[in-house]
C-alpha cells in the first residue's frame, strides 16, 4: 500500500480447501491473497481487511456479496467519520 494512502480497505475471498490428487493437493480457491495489505514501513496503521468467508475470488465483485456489502458499510463508516472531521475544522462566519 503506498504511502499517500490514508485508507485502504481490502476484500478478501476465502481461501478454500484443497482437492486431493495424484500429482499433489491444489486448492479449489486458486485466487486468495495470502498476505493482507502492508505500507512501506511494514506497518497496517488505516488499512482494514475484511474476508468473506462463504465467497470464491470470482463472486466478490458481485453487486448483492457479503464482501461487497462489508465494503461499502466501511465506506459509508469512513464518509461519516470524515463529514466529522470536516465539520470539526469549520470555521464559523466562513
Amino acid at each position: 500500500m503506498p504511502w499517500n494512502v490514508e485508507r485502504g480497505l481490502e476484500v478478501q475471498s476465502f481461501k478454500g480447501a484443497l482437492v486431493p490428487e495424484p500429482a499433489g493437493d491444489y486448492p479449489i480457491n486458486v485466487f486468495w491473497d495470502q498476505h493482507a495489505n502492508l505500507r512501506p514501513d511494514g506497518s497496517r496503521r488505516g488499512l482494514t481487511t475484511g474476508t468473506s468467508v462463504l465467497e470464491g475470488h470470482s463472486h466478490l465483485a458481485d453487486s448483492g456479496s457479503r464482501g461487497m456489502r462489508w465494503l461499502a458499510g466501511e465506506l459509508r463508516r469512513l464518509a461519516q467519520e470524515w463529514r466529522g472531521q470536516e465539520s470539526s475544522r469549520a470555521v464559523p462566519g466562513e
